[in-house]
């Protein structure tokens, strides 16, 4: 089972790969601008309980985390405090986030994280291979108990053989959707659906656009509606 945490909505381009953004687009759809950096009211939802005393989310959950945004957003500085409190108090569940912002993880993190909390994975998201040899090279060196590479929306071949360590766990290959990256839309469509193609690190080192996909690959699609927590 998995939730969604949003504890905080919008986000700054930082990149190419934000270019077609699906926040902004969502946005945009209801007159919103998805530049604005705002406190959800989702913000305190891993640590509400129901009347009876018990989580409202229960343990063993998977936790999206700010998949509406960029957890490491310097905009949200001032609520990632207590956002990793509630990280830290709910070991019983597990949170993963994606970021396009691994520079600033550093700075970032709780006084306790040492070398990693076990119950958070981090993603490193590049889209060409400019920003993977930009940013993975940091992701390398960071104390994170869980990686992955989120190669989305990618927009040029990257070459990933340097940084496919023992440390990643896995391999996510993306477009702005898996329509698109299996060739099956013209090269610019976009539609409504996030998709990632879910690669082990041992079934190759490179990662292109509009390529065969192996038949035993595991596929996870994330729906791109707009993003709603379930409590």
């Amino acid at each position: 089972m998995s939730v969604s945490w949003n504890p905080w909505h919008g986000c700054q381009r930082v990149s190419e790969g934000c270019r077609e953004c699906y926040v902004y687009r969502q946005d945009a759809a209801w007159q919103k601008d998805g530049g604005h950096v705002v406190k959800t009211t989702a913000f305190s939802l891993p640590v509400r309980r129901s009347r009876d005393g018990r989580w409202k989310i229960p343990a063993g959950e998977m936790v999206f985390t700010c998949f509406t945004s960029d957890f490491l957003l310097a905009e949200a500085d001032v609520w990632r405090r207590e956002a990793w409190e509630m990280i830290r108090l709910r070991r019983d569940l597990h949170f993963m986030f994606f970021t396009k912002r691994i520079d600033r993880l550093s700075e970032c993190l709780p006084g306790d994280w040492g070398a990693g909390y076990e119950h958070v994975t981090i993603g490193c998201t590049v889209e060409n291979q400019r920003m993977a040899d930009y940013r993975l090279p940091i992701f390398q060196k960071l104390p994170i108990r869980h990686k992955i590479i989120v190669c989305a929306p990618l927009i040029g071949p990257i070459d990933l053989a340097p940084y496919l360590g023992p440390e990643i766990e896995q391999v996510s290959v993306g477009g702005a959707c898996l329509r698109l990256c299996l060739g099956a839309l013209p090269a610019g469509s976009v539609c409504g659906t996030r998709c990632f193609l879910l690669l082990s690190p041992d079934r190759g080192a490179s990662a292109q656009g509009r390529t065969s996909v192996p038949d035993s690959a595991a596929v996870s699609a994330y729906a791109g509606s707009e993003s709603r927590d379930r409590f």
